[in-house]
């Protein structure tokens, strides 16, 4: 298990605006929800093939 990390807040980083804050935040919130789906879909196939082909359909569809 890997010791959580927490990042340090700079000055610069504190003066930001809510809205900034926010978006950073949801970018992160989806990012995080993307991957819990592509794991959920790789252990739930049945076949390597199966697992491989979801994990393609989940990378395609994912937002860059």
């Amino acid at each position: 298990m890997r010791p959580e990390t927490f990042a340090l807040v700079t000055a610069a980083e504190l003066k930001i605006s809510g809205d900034v804050r926010l978006a950073i935040l949801r970018g992160s919130w989806n990012t995080a929800r993307a991957k819990i789906k592509i794991r959920d879909r790789w252990n739930q196939a049945k076949t390597e093939a199966n697992a491989r082909e979801s994990k393609a359909k989940s990378v395609k569809n994912t937002p860059t």
